[in-house]
């Protein structure tokens, strides 16, 4: 879980931030103003390397990367790539595809680290700055970009280098993964789900005659209110109940007031009217869940939608995908849809995760090629046609080709998840050292007033004095991009 022992890294993990590496630029595609200057390893943020190891015979540039390493023309015999990446997550088998793919093409082993989420950072900032340079590649949340940037190669030499395929990726994916003004990107996305939607139960609303999608939050709630029937075992709504899952749900609820936690200047507002409503709607969500729901994580809460237990699935279709049709994993075959989210707005903290090439690495071509082939649009296309055919499981795929070749045509109720991917969003605090803190203080908040252990105006004056501390130490030098405007 995320937040087990999370507390005892983020303090270490701050101050590796802040006193190592210092304030980073923003990673979005938003109005920014001038980047401050920071040295890290004789490097500023504005000096980032932007040379490209030369192999000893350069790749055609007249052929795409896919056309090479279809044809063998890169050989990486007797090189080892390893990648830092997160365990138990629904692109294992994905990227163990293209390792071994990867490994018959071109001679290269891949050896993956599955490593827990709050055991990442640790792992990384350890790797590059004792100089062990053990990680050739990061396959994660672009969070881990944000106080790291320094010892990560921008890609754009290499994807020209490689004459790489960087067409078809949804717009704000693909902005995510750049630095503004400065021609740098330090990652390319692989996995990209919308952190929140709403799958719902279609037979069960519908024989309870209600409308959907839900023009605001009463609707929603009223819904939710009617297809609780708790005495039948069939509850309103699954949700991962622990602190860092409910950080997404808080915030699409303030942002559909048009309002954000911080200002334009990155000063906390968690105390506003805006920010308690949000909250007391955190609290009304649990009256429609079944028992125990605090203590779910993710796989608790898409298990009870499988199972039939609950009519409204409030996470990520990710952990749904490939299941949710399958009879030997799932109990409403053809019984569901996915609506956009209520009242409108951004699906919640917008994230993805991409391939991140690390500077330490002594194999930074034979690297590099292995992110350009498991973010390519091919295998993301074949790992969605065996998806459609129950081979494999999917995930949310950050090429509209897979969508628009292989999965809406199957299954159309997926629409409401390609446009909220269209729709698009930010992550929250794009590009804050400080986020793990700032994001967990949010989620820790939001759970105590869940549990009744703080009334929702308690926990947001709370959440204010802890926001104030954590932005204080470090305020960014560019102006904080609002998810609700384009």
């Amino acid at each position: 879980m995320r937040s087990s022992r999370i507390k005892l890294l983020v303090y270490f993990l701050i101050g590796v931030f802040i006193t190592t590496i210092g304030c980073s630029s923003s990673l979005l595609g938003c109005k920014v103003a001038p980047i401050a200057e920071t040295t890290v390893q004789e490097t500023t943020s504005v000096e980032m390397s932007t040379e490209v190891t030369t192999a000893e015979e350069q790749p055609s540039v007249e052929k795409s990367f896919w056309q090479m390493v279809q044809d063998r023309d890169l050989d990486f015999s007797g090189v080892t790539i390893n990648v830092l990446t997160q365990g138990g997550m629904p692109y294992d088998d994905y990227l163990d595809y293209c390792a071994a793919e990867f490994e018959k093409l071109t001679g290269a082993k891949v050896v993956f680290d599955r490593t827990p989420w709050e055991s990442l950072m640790p792992k990384l900032v350890n790797d590059v700055t004792t100089g062990a340079n053990r990680i050739d590649v990061l396959a994660a949340d672009i969070e881990f970009q944000y106080g790291l940037y320094n010892y990560m190669e921008n890609l754009y030499p290499y994807i020209d280098k490689y004459n790489v395929d960087m067409e078809g990726f949804f717009s704000a994916i693909y902005q995510c993964g750049e630095w503004l003004g400065k021609g740098i990107r330090l990652s390319i996305p692989f996995y990209t789900p919308t952190t929140l939607n709403y799958v719902i139960r279609t037979d069960i609303f519908d024989g309870a005659g209600i409308k959907y999608p839900f023009d605001t939050w009463e609707d929603y709630y009223s819904a939710l209110a009617k297809v609780h029937d708790q005495a039948h075992n069939v509850y309103g709504v699954s949700f991962a109940g622990v602190s860092a899952q409910l950080v997404k749900k808080f915030l699409v609820r303030l942002w559909t007031q048009q309002v954000d936690l911080l200002s334009r200047t990155w000063a906390p507002q968690a105390n506003t009217p805006e920010a308690v409503k949000a909250c007391e709607m955190m609290v009304d969500l649990v009256n429609y869940a079944p028992p125990g729901v605090l203590g779910w994580d993710l796989p608790d809460a898409a298990s009870a939608f499988l199972n039939g237990d609950t009519a409204v699935f409030e996470e990520s279709y990710a952990l749904l995908a490939g299941l949710i049709d399958n009879p030997d994993e799932s109990k409403i075959v053809g019984k569901w849809t996915i609506i956009p989210t209520p009242a409108g707005g951004p699906a919640g903290n917008f994230v993805q995760q991409g391939g991140v090439l690390m500077k330490g690495s002594e194999n930074k071509d034979a690297a590099f090629c292995f992110i350009a082939f498991f973010t390519a649009t091919e295998n993301q296309v074949y790992w969605a046609s065996q998806e459609v055919e129950g081979k494999q499981k999917g995930f949310t795929y950050p090429r509209k080709q897979a969508w628009e070749q292989v999965l809406l045509p199957k299954y159309p109720q997926l629409q409401g998840l390609y446009d909220a991917l269209e729709a698009g969003g930010i992550p929250f605090t794009p590009g804050l050292p400080q986020w793990l803190e700032a994001f967990m203080a949010v989620g820790e908040e939001c759970g105590e007033a869940m549990a009744g252990t703080l009334t929702p105006q308690e926990a947001m004056d709370k959440l204010q004095q802890r926001l104030e501390g954590i932005i204080q130490t470090a305020v960014p030098p560019y102006e904080y991009p609002y998810p609700f405007e384009k």
